[in-house]
């Protein structure tokens, strides 16, 4: 048996999973006896997609549809307002770090996570991961040292010492720092004085790169972090995010959205996202020296305007999202998920495929039954 896997397509890929296709042909054939109208207010464009579970909430629940699309443009918009209240003091806590732990040659500090990709809100932490050095031979002796956790411990202690001896020392409250050196990724955390989170990562290339897929995922399209930010919601509702639990995780979602964007072309309509990685072959690729691709994430995300509608809008996509997830037939009962840059699942949720089915196909139900369609999400 098979388990059912979820890879965002990755450089090497030229053309669209089987998978895929089939899917574009079936929908294809579909157009002619099934296909959605939606009448966009103030507009004449017509939006069709070949997909009965869209087509029958589109036409019962348009009015709740718009209203809801027009809730989360607006929680969007408050969401980036407070990130950018508190942008000049993140950067000069960035700054600051920079020039304590990056002085020399070949040594950067690099905003990842949500902060670099554009997603972020007011409260979002500081992610960054630091590269001591990018000499490769220098590296490899480097990571095989870090794999030994006496050293790591040692290596990220003084690291810790370096930014309690500078100018910046007052900046942080040092009661609450922590040294997270036994887990998955090891973590230096610390707490401003102003109660904003700063983690640094260590030597993670593919932090750094997969922030350089979501941020240009993101710049592309604004709906990638309309239907990222509902979807988040929506597993927490249902009580599956949580990854210091062993549940699903920010990035697990926000890699579900992602794959999904690239999949929407399968059902009649122009896909929300190409497949980005043939697209954006040049700057994503993963032989893309690892210099560019920090000094890339230096310069913050371009603002995005969500006041502006778009077609198929946000609610269409949700529905889809559910539909699309919904629909998906699970042999075993683990899912795994694979970002760009991932050889392995980067999915551990014991009996993810179970909840995840469970999770979507509830929600399928709820909507029939014209609930979930409001905001703050909510299932009744």
């Amino acid at each position: 048996m098979k388990a059912y896997v979820l890879r965002l397509y990755a450089v090497y890929h030229t053309t669209q999973s089987v998978r895929t296709k089939v899917r574009y042909n079936r929908a294809k054939n579909q157009q002619m006896t099934s296909s959605t109208t939606v009448i966009v207010r103030n507009d004449e464009r017509k939006f069709a997609v070949c997909d009965s579970f869209v087509e029958f909430m589109v036409r019962k629940h348009q009015e709740e549809l718009q209203r809801l699309s027009a809730l989360i443009r607006e929680e969007a918009i408050q969401r980036h307002n407070s990130y950018l209240q508190t942008l000049q003091y993140r950067n000069s806590i960035v700054v600051g770090l920079r020039r304590v732990l990056a002085r020399n040659r070949g040594q950067y500090l690099v905003p990842v996570g949500s902060t670099a990709s554009g997603l972020a809100s007011g409260i979002s932490d500081i992610d960054l991961v630091y590269l001591s050095t990018t000499d490769e031979k220098q590296r490899e002796t480097l990571l095989r040292l870090l794999s030994k956790e006496n050293y790591r411990r040692t290596f990220m202690t003084e690291v810790k010492t370096r930014i309690e001896e500078s100018s910046l020392c007052k900046e942080f409250d040092w009661s609450q720092t922590d040294i997270i050196h036994t887990a998955r990724v090891p973590i230096l955390h610390l707490q401003t004085q102003k109660h904003m989170q700063v983690d640094i990562q260590f030597e993670k290339y593919a932090s750094i790169r997969n922030t350089c897929f979501v941020r240009l995922c993101a710049q592309y399209d604004k709906r990638v972090a309309l239907l990222n930010m509902w979807a988040q919601k929506w597993l927490e509702s249902q009580r599956l995010k949580d990854s210091k639990h062993g549940l699903f995780s920010t990035y697990h979602v926000l890699m579900l959205v992602l794959h999904f964007l690239q999949c929407t072309g399968s059902y009649g309509i122009q896909p929300i996202l190409p497949i980005m990685c043939k697209k954006f072959r040049g700057n994503l690729r993963p032989t893309l020296p690892i210099q560019r691709a920090a000094v890339s994430l230096y310069e913050r995300p371009k603002d995005l305007d969500f006041n502006e509608r778009q077609e198929p809008d946000v609610a269409e996509l949700i529905l889809l999202f559910v539909s699309h997830y919904a629909n998906n037939e699970y042999e075993q009962h683990q899912v795994s998920i694979f970002d760009p840059y991932a050889s392995a699942t980067i999915c551990r949720v014991k009996g993810g495929a179970d909840l995840l089915t469970y999770a979507f196909q509830t929600t399928k139900k709820a909507m029939l039954a014209g609930h979930c369609l409001n905001w703050p999400i909510s299932m009744k």
